[in-house]
């Protein structure tokens, strides 16, 4: 059991947890709320002409990406190659080629912004402290504050 919940929600070479379902999730829930009223807008300024289903959704999308940010991989080629073609396809049946994922990128960059925007909570007084504690600061004695 413990072997495939390792496989399952770890990459080997980041040690980082990469819970798929939680951030699908999560990406969903603000892809329901945000989809329409961004369509909506987005006809409104005749920006968008068709209205097309695409093979990945859009939440599919984001969930890709920020697994990737979480994943400690330092290219995304890599990332999408290498672990998401390989170990994430179940949970996305519909994956594209490389080339096609870096155009569908195109679409998502707006909504991805704004859900990371709403994922950000107030910052509190002991993070705050604590980054003032841990913060690299240069030790010279010509330094002014």
């Amino acid at each position: 059991m413990m072997k495939w919940f390792w496989k399952e929600f770890h990459h080997e070479e980041s040690q980082i947890p990469m819970n798929t379902i939680t951030i699908f999730c999560a990406n969903d829930e603000f892809c329901k709320e945000f989809e329409p009223r961004w369509e909506q807008r987005l006809l409104e300024s005749s920006l968008k002409r068709r209205r097309r289903q695409g093979v990945l959704c859009l939440s599919e999308i984001m969930t890709i990406m920020v697994g990737f940010h979480l994943s400690g991989y330092r290219t995304f080629k890599h990332y999408y190659l290498n672990y998401v073609l390989r170990y994430q396809r179940g949970y996305f049946p519909g994956l594209v080629s490389y080339k096609r994922f870096v155009e569908l990128l195109q679409g998502s960059l707006v909504p991805l912004c704004c859900f990371l925007t709403s994922r950000f909570g107030q910052c509190s007084w002991d993070q705050l402290h604590w980054f003032n504690q841990n913060q690299r600061v240069p030790q010279s004695p010509h330094y002014l504050p």
